[in-house]
């Protein structure tokens, strides 16, 4: 099965587990995977074509190739999948509204991934970080202390960090 949104609109998905069984592929906009039990699309693999977004605080059991946007959360939340691929163009949106909260918490805190697979990033990928506390800040940044956020787990390991390209423009709050 595959959805196919029209121009800028996205689809949201709030239902409990879709039983279907081929893959989706987004060819245009942005689906939002928020669902509490089983996986959002059933048990086939995901793609998101470049200039689309996957989103969501639901989970997925099949793959996810990325060549547009990865976004945990409907702001800042979890989003869980199976193997996790960015490719040469694949962006994971990685927000933050508050640098003290707790992982993947809308409440306060920082977009987290959880990978039930591998997570692996080609050659071009990228992390763009965003604040989006008050004013665009992350509440309680403190840029002279160090901090060290967890942005993503993979039951079956990380390949090719070093292949991603990160870019802190949205990051609005001052480094020292």
């Amino acid at each position: 099965a595959s959805y196919l949104p029209k121009g800028l609109d996205h689809k949201i998905l709030t239902s409990n587990a879709n039983t279907y069984t081929g893959g989706t592929t987004l060819t245009a906009g942005k689906l939002v995977a928020n669902n509490t039990t089983g996986s959002a699309f059933g048990t086939g693999n995901v793609i998101a074509s470049a200039n689309t977004t996957l989103a969501g605080i639901g989970r997925f059991t099949g793959s996810a190739t990325i060549y547009g946007s990865y976004a945990p959360g409907n702001s800042v939340g979890n989003l869980t999948s199976g193997d996790l691929i960015f490719k040469d163009t694949g962006i994971y949106e990685w927000e933050i509204n508050n640098a003290g909260g707790s992982v993947g918490s809308a409440a306060g805190g920082w977009d987290h991934a959880t990978v039930n697979g591998v997570l692996s990033f080609e050659p071009g990928a990228m992390l763009k970080i965003a604040s989006l506390g008050a004013g665009g800040l992350a509440l309680g940044f403190n840029p002279d202390q160090s901090y060290l956020w967890t942005i993503a787990t993979a039951s079956g390991g990380i390949d090719g960090i070093e292949n991603v390209t990160i870019d802190t423009t949205g990051f609005l709050n001052s480094f020292n």
